[in-house]
């Protein structure tokens, strides 16, 4: 079991603090992304990038904080080994340093498909208390990306976001926030509603209240 340290509010104001639920394929091209592009100059083209300054943040200003994932090759694995084991496959466009964020054992609920049963072994390692690994890493959002259909698990890591204070960016098309009964069961109105379409469509952000300045949730 790894042990995670508190990280205080000094470092936390520098950086953009975030979560992986869903160490696949999409998550292995973020984190590739994240070192292949830290140097990355607002005055320089970078193909690839949509943008390279974002409200002053740039890619360097991003790093890793905690991951989730259930499959047996990745529970345990830094972050940089679990990115490239199977039965991910994602292209190899750069080399990923150690990052001392180990990857954490998530619920499975509906997160494995009919067809990904055949390529995935959950891992027997003990589910970790979410909330509390995003609240001792210092999480600052958490960006999901589970398997396309599942539900229960979208809801469930929505619900522990909130609980530890974190945004959340959701990649799939599972909707929780444009649902309004389920909105209002996760208790929404107090946050930042962001839409768009994936981790890289346009987005748009609606502040349902004056004080709810720095929190979101990914539609």
């Amino acid at each position: 079991m790894h042990e995670f340290k508190m990280v205080s509010a000094a470092v936390r104001s520098r950086k953009v603090r975030v979560c992986i639920v869903g160490v696949g394929n999409c998550a292995s091209s973020f984190v590739q992304g994240l070192t292949f592009y830290r140097r990355a100059q607002t005055n320089e083209p970078a193909p690839g990038l949509m943008n390279v300054d974002v409200g002053g943040y740039q890619v360097g200003d991003v790093e890793i904080s905690a991951a989730f994932d259930i499959s047996a090759n990745k529970v345990g694995r830094d972050v940089s080994e679990a990115i490239f084991a199977q039965p991910n496959n994602t292209f190899r466009f750069a080399s990923v340093p150690p990052s001392g964020v180990y990857v954490c054992r998530g619920p499975t609920l509906d997160g494995i498909g009919r067809y990904l049963r055949e390529d995935i072994v959950e891992s027997e390692t003990g589910e970790a208390d979410v909330a509390d690994v995003l609240l001792r890493s210092g999480t600052d959002v958490v960006v999901s990306y589970l398997p396309t259909g599942s539900q229960c698990a979208t809801e469930f890591y929505a619900e522990r976001a909130i609980e530890a204070g974190c945004g959340f960016i959701n990649c799939i098309p599972v909707f929780v926030a444009s649902n309004q009964d389920r909105a209002m069961e996760l208790d929404l109105t107090d946050l930042i509603l962001v839409w768009g379409r994936g981790s890289r469509g346009s987005v748009r952000a609606l502040p349902r209240t004056p004080g709810a300045a720095g929190e979101c949730f990914f539609v």
